[in-house]
């Protein structure tokens, strides 16, 4: 079973209610983050050992519709604009309105947040098409897997299914390591 995200234009349908809710929680999550949030990004930084050695295979059970990665990339754009535009601004009016110093500084900061924006945005392209299996056909699709939502949005899984997500994967893991049925 597929769950559906808030892509409904790839159904041709009309968008639900639910789906523009849905969209305007998600965008507050990104701009204000409640203290479950902030307590699930610290849970991912305190297993980050453990995540990035394929110990750890499930997101932390709060992750909600945005896992700390997204936030972390959204969080990064948006220091990367404004350190973009305060430096580009001083870089266009020049030393003559802001002095050598300044530009000089202006330089290194605009490589520097460059670098750090192509970096950023290399690791998502990579993670959105053969780094997580699932997540290219999640973005032309609308919809992804129970398992995908299960292993990458514990907690999102659970509000749109009613399910626990750990207890479904125990179910799969049991039921993938179970023997073969003989034929009758």
């Amino acid at each position: 079973m597929a769950v559906p995200l808030v892509h409904a234009h790839l159904w041709r349908r009309t968008a639900q209610p639910k789906d523009a809710s849905v969209v305007r929680r998600g965008i507050c999550l990104l701009l204000l983050p409640a203290s479950a949030e902030l307590a699930c990004a610290h849970a991912v930084v305190r297993n980050i050992r453990r995540i990035a050695s394929g110990e750890e295979t499930l997101e932390p059970p709060d992750t909600g519709f945005f896992n700390a990665g997204q936030k972390v990339q959204f969080w990064e754009i948006v220091g990367g604009c404004v350190v973009y535009l305060v430096t580009g601004i001083i870089l266009w009016a020049g030393a003559r309105s802001f002095g050598g110093t300044a530009v000089a500084i202006s330089y290194v900061l605009h490589d520097i947040s460059a670098i750090i924006m192509l970096g950023g945005i290399f690791i998502h392209i990579y993670l959105s098409t053969i780094g997580e299996p699932g997540t290219f056909q999640a973005m032309t699709r609308g919809a992804v897997s129970e398992a995908w939502a299960w292993t990458f949005h514990p907690a999102w899984y659970k509000k749109v299914t009613g399910r626990d997500p750990r207890e479904d994967y125990e179910k799969a893991r049991q039921r993938q390591n179970a023997p073969p049925k003989p034929n009758s």
